[in-house]
């Protein structure tokens, strides 16, 4: 059965289309891909080849949105062959192509002027046992950040989509990311923070359990003794167990169920605008699923001392939250919490760092 194939070329009617030389992202791949053309459209029939391929998916995959295709050589096949070279030309057809990996996580990696932490921080996601695709979201740097990110994701093959948020802070940043991923499971990682190979495997088995919405790890130094991961994992165990409805990590170990996260409204600087995001953003996703912590769940945040104000809360804050139930955390943070840090000035920016070279002379980034 002869099907229409639209194209820049115009329109061609085939039952088959030999293909014999295409391009990936520029890259020439030589192919031998015999495809009905069973459904009508450029975008299946792109599918359709790439699925043919023998290539890795680190070879076109270089944007989580997709791949860019065109069809050097080919032959249509139908009641009369005909060479399809003049409409499936170099310059005719060009296909950007939404082809589903296998991968089941994206990062959402933030950062404003941290050029000398983030190349570091990236070369940790490129050694992950499991595949990634990395949201990189400048929040207005003003040094050489995009470039060295950019730079570092290009020279491991990593999938990557830049996006530039200009609205100042770490909510605005993380909401302007969200709207990219299209992957099962979404974490968060700070720009300065080193994850080990086994991060997403670790995180991936604690969200095999479908009722777990999100995960958490704990933090500690890179190199830090075997008695010290005892010491934190157990700390972070019991804090889970006795507390299970609460946030007890940073956003630098935070992962998430995509659609638990989503179902919860995301990161919203309409909700949450101000500092302790991600305690806020775990109360909401808490409503819809377990939080879980495991015992060997961890990365390594930066030693560099901190040149801003404090960004935590009071020990009365603190206490307040620890001590409330999960029906008073409305209140908590929405009308006793938010004033507060209103009238000390604590909005989502106030999290934002001196350059990492500024801090290098306190603590030495992950390298």
């Amino acid at each position: 059965m002869e099907e229409t194939l639209r194209t820049k070329g115009g329109d061609l009617r085939a039952t088959w289309l030999d293909v014999t030389c295409l391009k990936i992202n520029n890259r020439a791949v030589e192919v031998s891909a015999r495809r009905p053309l069973a459904h009508i459209g450029a975008d299946r029939l792109a599918r359709q080849i790439v699925r043919a391929l023998t290539a890795p998916p680190s070879c076109f995959l270089h944007q989580p949105e997709g791949i860019m295709l065109k069809i050097e050589h080919a032959r249509a096949s139908g009641k009369n062959d005909r060479d399809a070279t003049s409409i499936f030309g170099p310059n005719h057809v060009e296909f950007n192509a939404n082809v589903a990996a296998n991968v089941r996580w994206t990062v959402l990696l933030p950062f404003f002027n941290e050029q000398n932490c983030v190349s570091e921080t990236i070369a940790s996601l490129a050694a992950q046992n499991r595949g990634v695709v990395i949201i990189l979201i400048d929040n207005g740097s003003t040094d050489d950040s995009v470039a060295v990110a950019k730079a570092r994701c290009q020279k491991f093959g990593l999938r990557f989509h830049l996006v530039t948020e200009q609205n100042p802070g770490k909510v605005a940043a993380l909401a302007s990311g969200m709207h990219h991923v299209r992957t099962e499971f979404i974490a968060t990682c700070d720009a300065d923070t080193w994850y080990p190979p086994d991060y997403f495997a670790k995180a991936e088995a604690l969200l095999a359990d479908g009722d777990v919405a999100a995960v958490g790890a704990y933090f500690v130094a890179r190199d830090a003794s075997a008695a010290t991961h005892r010491l934190e994992s157990w700390h972070i165990a019991a804090a889970g167990f006795l507390l299970p409805d609460q946030c007890h990590t940073g956003g630098a170990g935070q992962a998430f169920r995509t659609t638990m996260l989503k179902s919860a409204g995301g990161f919203d600087p309409q909700v949450w605008d101000w500092i302790l995001e991600d305690h806020e953003v775990m109360h909401r996703v808490a409503k819809l699923g377990r939080i879980a912590y495991g015992k060997s769940f961890w990365c390594a945040p930066s030693p560099r001392l901190r040149e801003r104000p404090s960004v935590r809360w009071t020990l009365l804050e603190r206490l307040l939250y620890h001590l409330s139930s999960s029906r008073q955390r409305e209140w908590f943070f929405y009308s006793f919490l938010s004033r507060r840090l209103q009238v000390r000035n604590l909005p989502s920016k106030a999290l934002r760092e001196l350059s990492c070279k500024q801090t290098l002379e306190y603590g030495r980034c992950p390298a």
